[in-house]
């Protein structure tokens, strides 16, 4: 049987653990479904068009007055952006060689100047996904990224994560016609199908995160121990974010600590940009330290995703806007009183019925390879 072409359409880039290596699940899951070879497209527009950027400072101009004066006063155009955070360039090059060695990316970038006859001639299916390629402040409601340039039928979104709980209002029509786009239209989270529910009528299932389609055991073949950590003898924290609901210098990591020294463990965190034991982890290492930990203390979506396919207990900090992601996570695996301000007893966290975990993943893991091969046309 001829192989069939398939393009995968995420955000693409060298500095994020979690979007390596949900790019690489979904790379594998295609792959396992039958005769397909897996490619990952660049080049797709992220930029703010003209018009959209004027219909956003209008909308938000009261709101956003202090930075508009500041602009003025400094005379600049910046704007923040979501993460102010500056891949050490150690990390950087950890993480482009794991995406060199385990994700294809397709022989040419995606051109809005070139004509795509070539490019949808090419493939058999189009899937956009997962991690946050819906979000506003990283691709800017642009219709590529809802798959406008393929033919109907190629147009897959498996998991597919808008990442903040409600849309602006000026930006809702040009999401209605995306949604509408795509004809085979799965999230990755609950409120993501709240929200296509409200602007379109559709029902989009929710589906598993790209890299909980991969079974431990495939990722025991992945997963790198990094030498200078010695399991079970510490608890590992990853922290993207101080977390919205934390007070001003983190959250309050008391009870860790304490139960870090009754247990005579060490305290890694895997995030820090200093830490010499760390700076250079790339995805690999990144899930083999957190698969070698007694406990994860985390506000990384991924992170979390990782210690519950490791058996690894683990407790959340919040991070406001994002929180869906762990509410819809929990709700797969069944999981309850994670959140670290709830954990009085740490001791207590640990217990947990994997054999249940890993059940309800699996099942739900079934239903999403069968969504996931229907919209390949299987």
């Amino acid at each position: 049987m001829a192989e069939k072409l398939v393009g995968i359409v995420t955000l693409v880039g060298d500095t994020n653990y979690g979007n390596r290596l949900q790019n690489y699940a979904l790379q594998e899951a295609i792959k396992s479904l039958g005769s397909y070879r897996v490619e990952t497209l660049e080049g797709l527009p992220l930029g703010e068009s003209k018009p959209l950027k004027i219909r956003r400072l209008l909308a938000t101009a009261f709101g956003r007055r202090k930075e508009i004066i500041r602009r003025l006063v400094n005379r600049t155009d910046a704007h923040p952006t979501l993460d102010d955070y500056v891949c050490p360039p150690a990390r950087r090059a950890a993480i482009q060689a794991f995406s060199d060695h385990y994700i294809t990316p397709a022989p040419q970038q995606y051109s809005t100047e070139a004509s795509n006859s070539a490019l949808i001639d090419r493939y058999h299916r189009f899937v956009v996904g997962s991690d946050q390629v819906w979000n506003p402040a990283y691709t800017h409601a642009n219709p590529e990224w809802f798959l406008s340039f393929a033919r109907p039928e190629q147009r897959v979104a498996y998991a597919a994560s808008i990442g903040i709980p409600e849309l602006p209002k000026y930006l809702r029509s040009k999401y209605r016609r995306g949604f509408n786009l795509v004809e085979n239209l799965s999230v990755r989270e609950h409120q993501a199908a709240k929200t296509i529910n409200e602007l379109t009528g559709k029902n989009p299932p929710v589906v598993l995160d790209p890299t909980m389609l991969l079974t431990r055991e495939q990722w025991d073949l992945v997963a790198v121990e990094p030498p200078q950590l010695q399991p079970p003898s510490y608890v590992a924290t990853f922290m993207l974010s101080a977390g919205d609901a934390t007070s001003i210098g983190g959250p309050d990591l008391t009870a860790v600590h304490q139960y870090a020294q009754s247990e005579c463990l060490g305290i890694v965190d895997l995030h820090s940009p200093e830490d010499p034991d760390s700076i250079a982890f790339g995805p690999s290492e990144f899930i083999g330290a957190i698969r070698g930990a007694k406990l994860l203390v985390t506000d990384s979506f991924h992170a979390a995703v990782f210690a519950s396919l490791f058996h690894v207990p683990f407790l959340l900090v919040p991070r406001g806007a994002m929180n869906s992601r762990f509410e819809t996570l929990l709700a797969h695996t069944g999981l309850s009183n994670r959140l670290l301000s709830e954990a009085s007893d740490v001791q207590g966290s640990l217990q947990i019925d994997w054999g249940t975990v890993d059940a309800r993943i699996a099942e739900k893991r079934e239903e999403s390879i069968s969504f996931l091969a229907r919209s390949l046309g299987q």
